[in-house]
Order: C-alpha cells, then sequence, then structure tokens
C-alpha cells in the first residue's frame, strides 16, 4: 500500500476498496454459478423420466453467452457493503471460490432457479396442454430425434414449454441479480447503493429474451414460441421466488452473527468509532535492547491480531 497523504483515512478508503473488489468478484461468480444448475437438472429429468429436454444447446449458450452477461459485468461496479470493514481479516488459506460460495449458489439458489424452469416447463405440458405423463414420455424420443416437422403441433406444443422454460431462468436471474449485491444486506437494503449499470444490465438482458421469444427469426434459431401475456405475467414470480429464498439465507445468516450488527447499529447511532483489524506480519522483527549488554538484539513476535479504531478525519 502506498500513500500519497498522511492522511490516516486514507488506510481505511483503500482496505475498504481492496474487500470490495474482492468481495465483487464473489458476487459475479455467485451469479453465473446459479444459473448453471437450471441448466443441468433438465439433462437429469431426460435422463430419469425420459422427458423432452427443457432446454436446447442454444438456449442454454443464449443465457450464459448472452442474458447473464451484463448483468454479471454489472455487480463488478457495485459499491462496497456497508458492514464490509467489520469482517475480520481473510486467512491466508481461504480461496475465493470457498465452500459457502458452492452451497449458496449450487445447492440453493440453484435448486431454487431449477424447480421454478423444471416447473414452467411442466405446467406447459401437464396444466395448459393436457398432457399426461405416460403421453409426454412417448414423444420424447420423436422430439429429440427431431422426428417431428416444425409444423407438428405436438412440436408447437414443446417449444413454447422450453419457451418458457429460458424466459422462467431470465426472469429467475433478475431476482438473483438483487440477491447477489450484498452478502449479508437484504435484497431492499442494497437499494441505496448507486450502480446504474445494474439496471442497464436488466434492460439487456429484457431485450436480449425479448427478441428470442417475440421475433420470428429468432424462433427458428432457438426454437422458441411466443408467449401469451398470461404467461409473461406468471414469469414475474420466478424473481420474488429467488430473493424470497435469499432473504431466508440471509436471515439465518445474521441469527448466527448478532455481534457484529449490534456493532453497526451502534455505528449508525454515533454511540461508537467503526473498527478493522489489522493482522501483523508473521516473525515481524522489532529492535530491543538487550538486559546482557548495551548491543541490541533482534527479537520475533508471533502473527497476532490488532484491533484498530479509526475515525473519518
Amino acid at each position: 500500500m502506498i500513500l500519497l497523504d498522511d492522511n490516516f483515512s486514507t488506510i481505511v478508503e483503500a482496505v475498504k476498496e481492496g474487500r470490495g473488489i474482492y468481495a465483487n468478484i464473489k458476487k459475479f461468480i455467485t451469479y453465473i454459478l446459479v444459473s448453471n444448475v437450471p441448466e443441468l437438472i433438465p439433462t437429469l429429468f431426460v435422463v430419469f423420466l425420459h422427458v423432452p429436454p427443457a432446454l436446447t444447446v442454444l438456449q442454454i449458450l443464449s443465457v450464459d453467452l448472452g442474458t447473464d452477461l451484463v448483468p454479471a459485468l454489472a455487480l463488478g461496479a457495485e459499491e462496497p457493503d456497508s458492514g464490509l470493514l467489520f469482517e475480520r481479516p481473510r486467512k491466508v488459506s481461504d480461496r475465493l471460490i470457498d465452500t459457502k460460495l458452492i452451497v449458496r449458489s449450487y445447492a440453493y439458489l440453484g435448486i431454487a432457479e431449477s424447480g421454478l424452469t423444471m416447473g414452467a416447463f411442466f405446467y406447459v405440458w401437464f396444466v395448459k396442454f393436457g398432457y399426461s405423463l405416460a403421453e409426454l414420455q412417448s414423444v420424447s424420443d420423436p422430439i429429440a430425434q427431431g422426428t417431428y416437422s416444425n409444423s407438428n403441433p405436438i412440436m408447437s406444443d414443446y417449444r413454447y414449454a422450453t419457451t418458457l422454460a429460458l424466459a422462467s431462468i431470465v426472469f429467475a436471474q433478475i431476482g438473483n441479480l438483487f440477491a447477489c449485491r450484498s452478502d449479508d444486506d437484504f435484497f431492499f437494503q442494497s437499494f441505496k447503493k448507486k450502480n446504474p449499470f445494474l439496471y442497464l444490465g436488466i434492460a439487456v438482458e429484457l431485450a436480449i429474451i425479448g427478441m428470442i421469444v417475440y421475433v420470428p427469426f429468432f424462433n427458428d434459431i432457438f426454437l422458441t414460441a411466443p408467449l401469451d401475456w398470461t404467461d409473461v405475467l406468471l414469469l414475474l414470480i420466478c424473481p420474488l421466488v429467488i430473493l424470497l429464498f435469499d432473504t431466508l439465507w440471509k436471515a439465518l445468516k445474521q441469527v448466527r452473527r448478532p455481534k457484529r450488527k449490534a456493532d453497526e447499529a451502534k455505528t449508525r447511532q454515533g454511540k461508537t468509532l467503526p473498527r478493522f483489524h489489522v493482522l501483523s506480519h508473521a516473525k515481524m522483527p522489532f529492535y530491543k535492547p538487550s538486559t546482557a549488554n548495551s548491543k541490541a538484539r533482534l527479537v520475533f513476535f508471533k502473527p497476532t491480531y490488532r484491533t484498530l479504531p479509526f475515525g473519518g478525519a
């Protein structure tokens, strides 16, 4: 760290910026990994239930290389969380992709998003078009092998089902985007942070899925079909479900970490100063006069944590 002035608050801002960059990288990774789960789960349904694939290869690529791209980059421009300086320093052994990140993205939010995707897919077959499971399984192989022509009613039903499944991922990712803005704060607490790129990313995301769904040229490429407006309204449930799951996750997390939240509350009320931790270097040398003679000797201390208060001056 190179200081250009003698103001101690510069150190505070440097630490905050460094931690913010690290946190934004983890937000980016979490956002991307969550959408990978609903892209994988349909394959398991094909194998074990012998149903048609809920997503085609090009539809998966449209998410990974299209709708998810700009929102994920927008997370890199997020402001640091309010309580970032209350965190203890990371250990040398800490990894960027750790167990907590994997569990939250793959085993929690990813599973919730997969449920929405497969729910939308089966809703079209079982509720909207009235198929039974046996009838759906009977048309699985012809659909996968491309036996049906695009004018076949069964193929039209399949294209509608995959379109709704694809759109459910995109809308769920909007909720995931707001969920990933902070590791600790609830989504409604993150609205006070300014990030215009975030809303630009959502606009680009909706524009891409809108073209894929409603432009005939893209319908033929991605095997999609125009959605009814009643089904579009159903898609609005997807981001709300993801935000509900994220709120439960963070509520349980705060129950386990009440002390830090109490410190933040006192700080906001002006009762105490924020605090951050500085880790001394391993075997940091200090010259100390020797009692045996007048020469100085080098003393090594074990690494310790020192808590330092800082002000806003």
